[in-house]
């Protein structure tokens, strides 16, 4: 699945930056620049931001826009939980995020 090949892509290429030893150093440094919306956008802005949680849909109960937005759910859970298995990001900076993070809502 291209998600997976794009993580895998990342935590290969970073090590091969000048300057930096490891994917976790890399993001470390981009959250210090950018603060935790860097992550943020990059893992949720491909859908499930701009999209409503189910709490806050309106109109009738649609069976294909839930498996939908459930689909966009599980996709940044996918990533959240591969760059956590890796030790690339702790779960603290997601729990303790204060920026507009849709997962958590979710």
């Amino acid at each position: 699945e291209c998600r997976h090949k794009c993580m895998e892509l990342f935590y290969e290429f970073i090590p091969l930056l000048p300057g930096k030893t490891s994917p976790a150093q890399w993001l470390d440094g981009m959250l210090k620049d950018h603060g935790m919306d860097f992550l943020i956008s990059r893992f949720e802005g491909g859908g499930l931001l701009s999209q409503p949680t189910l709490r806050d849909l309106t109109g009738p109960f649609s069976v294909r826009v839930t498996l939908q937005w459930m689909d966009l759910l599980l996709a940044v859970l996918d990533c959240y939980n591969t760059f956590i298995n890796l030790h690339i990001i702790k779960p603290h900076h997601i729990l303790s995020s204060k920026d507009t993070s849709s997962f958590l809502k979710a």
